[in-house]
């Protein structure tokens, strides 16, 4: 009976090493997923983010103007530490506004989108699957905002769109997490500005966005 029950704890000690080491294997397999990933010199990655655009300032009269922000990029990483990305994105906000023309009083609550198409570098750097980032970068915001016109002629507001071509610039912070060497989920805050926009503008385009996304490893 002392040899079965000394040979039964040894098989006991054996089951309980051999699931360990089981349990162990995926996770195992994710390191050395993370690590391939990390020894290549030059990768592409493409994702997108989205969150909510809030302003820096709004209209007298109109507080809470709150949008919304996407984007898609492609990136290239280097030394999985350097990076560029070619991003374009869509931001949204409402367009609140309150005009008196000698009798006539007009109030709007529109929409005004800019399309923003530009180019970010970077620099990144690994703790674990954690890693922070930090970037900055410019390009080309294609803006359509509402124009109202007053007609003294015939006593008149007349509403349309105008559209322009401005140069935009950003910066932010963010971190990505590496699940593996194909799938990152990332989080990120940008702050973004049209420089040729007055802050006091009613289309409320310079402001920060919290976003969040995801990205796949090519």
């Amino acid at each position: 009976m002392p040899l079965y029950l000394s040979l039964k704890k040894i098989l006991s000690q054996q089951y309980i090493i051999y699931f360990i080491i089981l349990c162990l294997l995926p996770a195992s397999f994710k390191s050395q997923d993370l690590l391939n990933t990390e020894n290549k010199k030059i990768y592409f990655d493409f994702g997108g983010t989205f969150g909510a655009f809030f302003p820096y300032s709004s209209t007298d009269g109109f507080k809470n103007t709150i949008g919304s922000n996407s984007v898609t990029s492609i990136q290239l990483t280097y030394n999985n530490k350097y990076f560029t990305r070619l991003k374009l994105g869509q931001t949204t906000v409402n367009y609140k506004a309150s005009f008196s023309f000698n009798s006539l009083r007009s109030e709007v609550d529109v929409k005004t989108n800019s399309t923003n198409i530009g180019l970010d570098i970077g620099y990144q750097r690994m703790y674990g699957h954690w890693q922070p980032f930090l970037f900055a970068g410019s390009g080309i915001a294609l803006i359509e905002e509402p124009s109202i016109h007053y007609s003294s002629a015939d006593n008149q507001i007349n509403y349309g769109t105008k559209s322009s071509n401005n140069l935009y610039l950003n910066f932010g912070i963010g971190v990505n997490y590496v699940i593996s060497k194909t799938f990152i989920v990332l989080g990120e805050c940008l702050f973004y500005t049209v420089p040729g926009i007055s802050s006091n503008s009613l289309t409320h385009l310079n402001g920060v966005s919290p976003l969040i996304g995801i990205k796949a490893i090519l």
